[in-house]
């Protein structure tokens, strides 16, 4: 019983230890004699009865009076003003260099409401260090991501990370300390787990030679097991249409949607089976796999169809045909995709006209107008372009200006100054070809060699067009605007929902 009291004096100090009181001195073992005579006094029954025979409360008061001094001694009276001030002061330097990371304040909020311990280390013996250590790993950007990403990471002993960089740069895998910057979960598991995870990815079918490539896009798939790797994957290879073991399978595999494992395996076949049903051929149901739009719910999938028929006069067919060929406009918010079409309509399109080129190019559905002007004002304003123009050519208003625009119109006018168009002036040149690649418009019309003129539509080209371009007046003003413009339609879809 001596040997029992002393130990609960301890084990009660122990908790003591964290409790929050007022500001006053805690007397530790005057509490436990309070504790005790309580517990006497409330005790009923035999048991009273036995232990009152057997430790009256001035036998407990005198076997106790040994381990009273040198409790007395080994546990200080505690000030919880000082330990409060304490945490005050360290929350204010890890906020400070957390923010010194490029962090906002809620991220940092975030971190240390999911991984408080921060609070609890010394700053300048332990988390300061630490930080330095990890920034010299990461680097400013890369350690802000990972700490967004794996709130614990500084918990981590920096042992495991360049064993498992060192395993990764073994598997293949490039700049693989950058690699863990961007996915520092990877550090939560041993390093046995993730060899072993690494071996199974062959087990379940992965051509060797592409899991360094696989691992470099997905290196998620080292903490996941191979019966639910196994599971997905012979599915999914059943709607591509090859085999897991396949390089299809690991192209598709790679290029697809950063989300495609990590959602809802039920959701996804379930999302398949309503596309599948709604008209999608093969086609479309790879590209809502690849996309991952198939895991949205079959029933809000069903809704947003009905929206899409509802709020912009679509037939269904078409409807079909636009989530075919763009199943990404399912993910769109209705709120965004209404703003996109309004777009259009202040800028002089009519109702039928839009259809048409919405129903030919569904990717102007995610093409909001009012943020894009430097692109309306180059084709309207330098190359002379009308909206009958973009009705009959709406791929125009999809493709990149300063990649594909601009060093187009620059290169046709440029064999046009030599002569070397024949009947259609430069801006129908580039109205026929905005479907060609752009190895394919180098093809048919590069005028190498010397002469008169050597002209090539290559990257040096490309490259001079596009820096001549940014450096103009019209770009400069027009990506103020465009900034502007942005903050406002971001403003009013959030109103909105």
């Amino acid at each position: 019983m001596d040997g029992l009291l002393c130990i609960t004096m301890i084990a009660f100090s122990s908790h003591t230890r964290g409790m929050a009181a007022s500001s006053h001195n805690i007397t530790i073992f005057s509490v436990l004699q309070k504790v005790a005579e309580m517990t006497l006094r409330h005790l009923t029954g035999r048991y009273h009865g036995w232990l009152s025979r057997r430790y009256s409360w001035g036998h407990l008061q005198s076997s106790s009076a040994g381990c009273q001094a040198s409790f007395h001694a080994w546990s200080p009276t505690y000030s919880t003003a000082d330990t409060d001030t304490s945490s005050i002061r360290n929350r204010a330097a890890i906020e400070a260099d957390f923010e010194q990371l490029g962090l906002s304040k809620e991220e940092t909020e975030t971190i240390l409401k999911k991984y408080p311990a921060y609070l609890k280390w010394d700053w300048d013996e332990r988390f300061r260090p630490t930080v330095a250590q990890w920034h010299r790993e990461f680097g400013r950007e890369g350690l802000a991501t990972a700490l967004c990403s794996n709130n614990s990471l500084l918990s981590h002993p920096h042992a495991r990370l360049l064993s498992v960089s060192a395993m990764l740069t073994d598997l293949g895998v490039n700049q693989s300390k950058q690699l863990l910057a961007r996915n520092s979960m990877l550090l939560q598991s041993g390093l046995p787990a993730l060899k072993a995870g690494a071996a199974e990815l062959s087990k379940v079918g992965i051509p060797p030679k592409s899991v360094p490539e696989v691992l470099q896009r997905r290196p998620k798939v080292l903490r996941m097991s191979p019966n639910y790797l196994q599971q997905r994957f012979d599915f999914y290879a059943r709607i591509v249409g090859c085999p897991v073991d396949s390089q299809e399978f690991s192209k598709f595999l790679v290029n697809s949607d950063r989300w495609l494992l990590d959602s809802s395996f039920k959701a996804q076949q379930d999302g398949l089976a309503f596309l599948a049903a709604f008209g999608l051929n093969s086609d479309g149901l790879i590209r809502s796999l690849k996309t991952n739009v198939c895991s949205i719910a079959f029933h809000d999938l069903h809704d947003r169809v009905q929206k899409f028929r509802r709020n912009f006069d679509i037939s269904m067919d078409d409807v079909v045909y636009m989530v075919s060929a763009q199943p990404i406009v399912l993910y769109t918010p209705q709120e965004a995709l209404a703003a996109n079409w309004q777009s259009f309509v202040q800028h002089g399109f009519t109702s039928q006209d839009l259809q048409n080129m919405f129903v030919k190019v569904p990717g102007l559905f995610r093409l909001n107008l009012s943020t894009h002007q430097a692109k309306w004002l180059f084709l309207e304003s330098v190359i002379g372009l009308t909206t009958a123009d973009l009705v009959k050519y709406p791929r125009l208003l999809t493709a990149s200006l300063t990649d594909r625009l601009v060093p187009r119109w620059e290169f046709f006018c440029k064999l046009d100054a030599h002569g070397l168009l024949m009947r259609r002036s430069p801006s129908e040149y580039l109205c026929a070809t905005i479907k060609d690649t752009e190895g394919t418009v180098a093809r048919r019309f590069n005028k190498p060699g010397a002469g008169l003129y050597n002209i090539s539509y290559d990257k040096a080209f490309k490259d001079i067009c596009k820096a001549r371009y940014n450096a103009t007046q019209l770009r400069k003003s027009c990506v103020r605007r465009e900034v502007r413009e942005r903050r406002g339609v971001r403003s009013e879809v959030a109103g909105c929902t």
